[in-house]
């Protein structure tokens, strides 16, 4: 059974200027970043902005986080 949505990532093809718009205009607080992938808190749900060259032939990426399952609830 899905309790939350956990985090979302999403694969961009720049970071530049994003770090601040998310910080700046969003209020988002930012938790984690590196050269290629940042964090950012949205009410307990993480959201991830991954820089890939790649970026248009991937596809977001959305965690839940579940309860145990079992054969019941599978």
């Amino acid at each position: 059974m899905i309790r939350r949505l956990n985090n979302v990532t999403v694969p961009l093809s720049d970071l530049n200027g994003l770090v601040e718009f998310y910080e700046k205009v969003l209020c988002l607080k930012k938790q984690f970043e590196c050269p290629t992938y940042v964090i950012f808190d949205c009410g307990g749900v993480e959201i991830g902005k991954h820089e890939s060259r790649w970026a248009k032939l991937l596809f977001e990426r959305i965690f839940y986080r579940v309860v145990k399952l079992t054969k019941r609830n599978a």
